[in-house]
């Protein structure tokens, strides 16, 4: 990575990495930014930044009620996993049915927690008593 005060430093031949491109030192001790002074060439060009995705926004949790409306490429939730919908109209439950890919597994239940139990509660008032 180019940083100026390292930059008397550089030998030639030496690469640094300077907005997302990469330049080769040509002079010892090189004087300038990367971008700008002779002192370095381009040989590696940074690309431009591709598009946010789009993510899981549209996950739903499974409801088999609804799963016939469920359309192909659906993301869905169920046990604490997330599918995939292959099918419009998928039938079965996710983890059963090929209609429906696993993208993640549920973990592992984890250990229970330290703790110690509290004391038991007053007991209650007795109640009326019932109709014969």
């Amino acid at each position: 990575m180019f940083d100026p005060n390292q930059a008397p430093g550089y030998v030639q031949g030496q690469v640094v990495s300077y907005i997302g491109s990469l330049y080769a030192v040509n002079v010892n001790g090189p004087a300038g930014i990367p971008d700008s002074s002779p002192d370095y060439t381009l040989f590696l060009s940074g690309g431009t930044t591709g598009a946010t995705g789009a993510g899981l926004t549209g996950s739903v949790p499974f409801d088999p009620a609804l799963a016939p409306g469920y359309q192909a490429g659906q993301i869905v939730t169920f046990g604490g996993s997330t599918y995939i919908i292959n099918v419009a109209s998928p039938t079965g439950i996710p983890g059963s049915s090929p209609d429906y890919t696993l993208l993640t597994a549920a973990g592992a239940t984890g250990a229970t927690g330290v703790g110690i139990t509290g004391s038991t509660g007053a007991t209650g008032s007795t109640g009326d008593t019932g109709v014969t």
